[in-house]
């Protein structure tokens, strides 16, 4: 039994550190409420990247304004629903919620 009521939007993201034979990187994610997959999108970065995180980084920065825009779409349909982003890379995690305060020797030229 598949999406009988719509739930929270939980996003999953993932960026695939270095898989194209240019050095790019490719970014996926998936939209999911209930036990439904409703959205998907997988694409190829525009940058090279020096780390999976700075990988996973941009991942997350690519998909935001898909996810803002089914925000907006679900409030105007009359859902006002929570919107959760799952990340699996720990370093990823720790620099969205501290901020620079997380950066190390590799990623401190990020403009968190």
């Amino acid at each position: 039994m598949c999406c009988k009521e719509i739930q929270d939007l939980v996003w999953y993201i993932d960026g695939s550190y270095v898989t194209h034979e240019d050095m790019r990187s490719e970014n996926g994610a998936v939209l999911v409420t209930g036990h439904c997959a409703v959205l998907f999108r997988s694409n190829k970065q525009k940058l090279n990247t020096r780390s999976s995180t700075e990988s996973e980084l941009l991942a997350v920065d690519d998909a935001l304004s898909t996810i803002q825009w089914m925000k907006n779409f679900m409030h105007e349909q009359g859902y006002d629903l929570e919107t959760h982003l799952k990340e699996d890379n720990r370093s990823t995690m720790l620099m969205k919620k501290n901020g620079k305060l997380s950066a190390g020797k590799g990623t401190k030229h990020f403009n968190i």
